[in-house]
Parts: structure tokens; C-alpha cells; sequence
């Protein structure tokens, strides 16, 4: 973009003043030979004005104005889980009725990765894959899927960060991406198989499980965790903030006591290097029926 503070040319015409506005459409300067005094005369002196406004940074690197950087969120829910019951990650594949994985088990090696509904009728849906290659480059490919039988997604992943409904057809039934092709009925044989996961109704994954694709970095910039209990009563949880460097052990950085009527937010900026396995988990809860969402925000940057 040619400076803004001076006169530009459109489609080799002459140069011309620029106007640059704030957020809210008001005047921050004026510029260029001979600009009149004053936000309405230079629009009306001019048969082309250029216009620019000036956005926050956010919605900049949001719209991929910015290189090097992107903007991200996560959401992440687990369901109906009891006191009894061991720690579960926020992902829906951990919710008590799905009699799934409670927590997600990490690749420790790239391989094969398969897909399939355990609804028979959902063919022809399309699905977009956000997954790890072996090297950790962050790539995407898209499935269609057939049924409950697995669909091999010919890639070789370390892992997958999320994946999503793309096309115009909608799923009915729930969706298990696995590193193993053994499938029941449409439904992984081993649930901690399973590294991405769309319940029925939703259209996208729902777990704030992340790996930092190679030659990144994650600036986490805001958590939030709320809970509530099917009963509408009052309970409490511990949750925890955890993440494994690559190559490295497991460390807790930070652990938070929820209510229902106080919900976990923490600004507090985390950076995380490439292959680090983040997640929250919810450690443990005073009653039954609860349940958790959770988000997050955070950019990704080159390294």
C-alpha cells in the first residue's frame, strides 16, 4: 500500500489526497496538495477520493492483513461427568454419555488417519481436515464421508487440531476421525483412537486440545471456562491449563477453581513453542451431571 500520510494515483490518474478514518468514521488527518480544511470539503473537492479506515490491529491480522501472524479461537465442552468419574479433557469425545475417551491420548507418531459416521445415511458429506503433517506443517485436506464405513484420508499426521463440515450437506450422526481403521457400526474400536471429533448437531470439532504446528509459535492471550450442572444446583471444579513441550513432560501451568456462578477468564499471555502439546482438563468436579465449555484466543506467529 503506497504511504498513507501522502497523495496516492488510481489506474495511472493523478495523484490524489487521502482521507484516514478511525473505527468510528471520524477524521484522524488529511493529507495531499492543496486538501481543503476539513472532512466534508475534501470529499466534496474530489471526484475519486480514497477513503481508508483504520481498523485495530485484531481485526487486521483477523482479515490475514498482517504476515507472519494469524488469529485463532478454540472451543472446547465436555458433558455430564460425576465426581466419580476420572479428569476429562474440554472435548466432546470425553462427555460421560458418549462413553468415549475422557482424555485425549496424543500421537506419539505420525500415521494413518481415518474417518467415518456412525450414522449409515451420512455419505456424501463433506469434511475439511486441519491436521499435522509428519514434519508438524500444519495442512488441511477435505473427506467425503461413506457412512459408517472408515474412509482412509491418505495423509500421514502427527495429529489434528480441528476439522469441520465444509459442503452443503449436514450430518447426522456423530463423526470420528482415528489413527486406527478399525471401526464398529461407524464408531473407532478403541475410543483413544480417536484425535478429532464432531458430535451430532454441532458441524465442527469441539476441544481445546491443540499441537503448535512446526515453525510457530502460540501466543495464548485469554482462557475462559464456565460450568453449569444439569439440576440447575450449585458445583464447583478444578481445571487446569496443561501442556507437554516436544520432547519434554508434562507441566501444569496454571490451575483454576470454577463455579457455576464464577467462570474461569485469565488473560495472562502464554507462549508456547512449536510441537507443544496444549489442552485443559478438568481435573475434577463436586457433583454430578456437570458440565464445561471452554475457549480460547490466541495467535499463532512465525518462529
Amino acid at each position: 500500500m503506497a504511504d498513507i500520510f501522502g497523495e496516492r494515483g488510481l489506474a495511472g490518474g493523478p495523484a490524489q489526497p487521502v482521507a484516514i478514518l478511525n473505527a468510528d468514521g471520524m477524521p484522524v488527518v488529511t493529507a495531499g496538495a492543496g486538501a481543503p480544511t476539513g472532512l466534508w470539503a475534501l470529499i466534496s473537492s474530489l471526484v475519486r477520493p480514497v477513503v481508508a479506515k483504520v481498523f485495530d490491529l485484531d481485526v487486521d491480522i483477523a482479515l490475514g492483513n498482517v504476515d507472519g501472524i494469524s488469529y485463532n479461537d478454540k472451543f472446547g465442552l465436555v458433558k455430564g461427568i460425576d465426581a466419580a468419574d476420572a479428569a476429562a479433557d474440554l472435548w466432546a469425545w470425553g462427555s460421560d454419555p458418549l462413553a468415549g475417551a475422557p482424555t485425549k491420548v496424543f500421537p506419539s507418531v505420525a500415521g494413518d488417519l481415518f474417518i467415518a459416521s456412525d450414522a449409515a445415511g451420512d455419505t456424501d458429506v463433506d469434511v475439511t481436515i486441519v491436521y499435522l503433517d509428519a514434519t508438524g506443517v500444519e495442512r488441511t485436506v477435505t473427506k467425503n464421508l461413506d457412512g459408517q464405513t472408515p474412509v482412509d484420508v491418505e495423509v500421514t499426521a502427527l495429529d489434528s487440531n480441528r476439522m469441520w463440515i465444509s459442503g452443503a450437506t449436514a450430518a447426522v450422526g456423530n463423526i470420528y476421525l482415528s489413527t486406527s481403521g478399525s471401526f464398529t457400526a461407524g464408531v473407532p474400536d478403541v475410543a483413544t483412537t480417536v484425535v478429532a471429533f464432531i458430535e451430532a448437531g454441532y458441524g465442527q470439532t469441539e476441544q481445546c486440545t491443540y499441537t503448535v504446528p512446526s515453525g510457530k509459535k502460540m501466543v495464548l492471550t485469554l482462557l475462559q471456562v464456565s460450568m453449569s450442572r444439569g439440576s440447575g444446583a450449585a458445583g464447583s471444579a478444578e481445571v487446569q491449563l496443561r501442556v507437554k513441550p516436544s520432547g519434554g513432560s508434562v507441566l501444569v501451568k496454571r490451575e483454576w477453581q470454577a463455579t457455576d456462578s464464577s467462570p474461569v477468564k485469565d488473560g495472562t499471555v502464554f507462549v508456547f513453542a512449536a510441537l507443544t502439546q496444549v489442552v485443559v482438563r478438568v481435573k475434577d468436579v463436586s457433583d454430578g451431571d456437570t458440565h464445561l465449555t471452554g475457549v480460547w484466543k490466541f495467535y499463532l506467529v512465525d518462529a
